[in-house]
This record gives structure tokens, C-alpha cells and sequence, in this order.
């Protein structure tokens, strides 16, 4: 399982994370369930069923990444401008790297890009398609349009954005769309 965030910073930055859940921590390295792991190698998603690469439990319930649970996350963070470009002192040094003939280096505290372990707590267990309705304003309307077509009826609503898949646990959906929306803006 994987999660993002963001958050808004001042002058024009955003921090971005990407959280991925910690399977270290339930599976020792040299033991059976390593070995099998690392002979399937992926989750196989199949149409009719899900062959996974942990046993079950492992998978579903402590390496997922559920809302309003705290779970372990391998996470890295870093800051970028809203235009998605990375933070300006990078550019700079790049350019000076550059201009005395040296090569392109990148190093983490150029960046302020953060790895770690961390404990995250998931709000909203969103799909594919439920994030690009949030995006094209099928659901939830942002402020800047006028939603012109009216907010969808209940049934309607459901399709787009599944209740199962909504955010709990204090986060509105109007938060969650907002966020996926300035997410979308930095990547494009």
C-alpha cells in the first residue's frame, strides 16, 4: 500500500510525501516468508482474483495502509514549488555545477528531501477513478468554478466517489478534494 500527502507552505512551496507501508518490520529477512516473498516478487492481480506476495493477513490488515489507523510507512518528503519544479536553490546549484563544466549531482539536502521510517494515519482510501472525478470537478466543485451542472444527485454521488472511499476521521471532502486537486496542479 502506498499514501501521499501535501501541504501548503508559504511562498509559493508545497511539502509532498510519499508513504509506503513498512513490510520490514512484519517479515525478518532469511526466513520463509522472505523466501517466498522474494520468489513472487509483486502482488498478481488477476481478473477473477489477487495472488499476493505476503500471506494475507499481512497484506490486508497490517501492511495496509487503512484510514484512521496508525500503520508503520517507510515515507520520504521533500519541498517543490507549486509549479512543480524543485525548489530553487537546487536550480541554483545546478547551474553553477554546470557552468564549471561539472557534472549534474543531486544530493538529498539540496533538495530537502526527507527519508525515514514513519507512523502514518491514512484519512481517505481513494482509487484511480475516484481521484480523476475529483480532479475533472465531477464531485465536489471547487471554489474557483461555478459547477454549472448542479452537485450530482445521492446515486450519482456514490458512483463517483464510493462512500467506502470517502475520508473519516475528521478530514471533509472538500479538504481531501482540495488536496487532490493541488497535487495534480504541481504534477502538471
Amino acid at each position: 500500500d502506498d499514501a501521499l500527502h501535501i501541504k501548503l507552505l508559504p511562498n509559493n512551496r508545497v511539502e509532498i510525501g510519499v508513504h509506503i507501508a513498512d513490510v520490514t518490520h512484519f517479515v525478518e529477512t532469511s526466513t520463509a516468508v522472505d523466501a517466498e516473498a522474494a520468489h513472487r516478487a509483486t502482488t498478481v492481480y488477476l481478473v477473477d482474483r489477487t495472488i499476493p506476495m505476503l500471506p494475507r493477513p499481512l497484506c490486508e490488515i497490517a501492511c495496509s495502509l487503512n484510514e484512521n489507523v496508525d500503520r508503520l510507512a517507510f515515507s520520504c518528503v521533500w519541498i517543490m514549488n507549486l509549479d512543480g519544479t524543485l525548489m530553487d536553490t537546487i536550480n541554483n546549484k545546478q547551474q553553477q555545477q554546470q557552468s564549471k563544466g561539472g557534472k549534474k549531482t543531486f544530493r538529498d539536502e539540496d533538495c530537502n528531501v526527507w527519508y525515514g521510517k514513519t507512523v502514518i494515519r491514512s484519512c481517505a482510501r481513494l482509487d484511480y477513478d475516484t481521484a480523476q472525478n475529483i480532479i475533472d470537478e465531477k464531485v465536489i466543485p471547487s471554489a474557483v468554478t461555478s459547477g454549472s451542472n448542479g452537485p450530482p444527485t445521492e446515486q450519482k454521488f456514490e458512483e463517483l466517489w464510493p462512500k467506502a472511499r470517502r475520508p473519516t476521521g475528521g478530514h471533509t471532502l472538500q479538504e481531501v478534494a482540495s488536496d487532490v486537486r493541488l497535487l495534480h496542479k504541481v504534477a502538471m
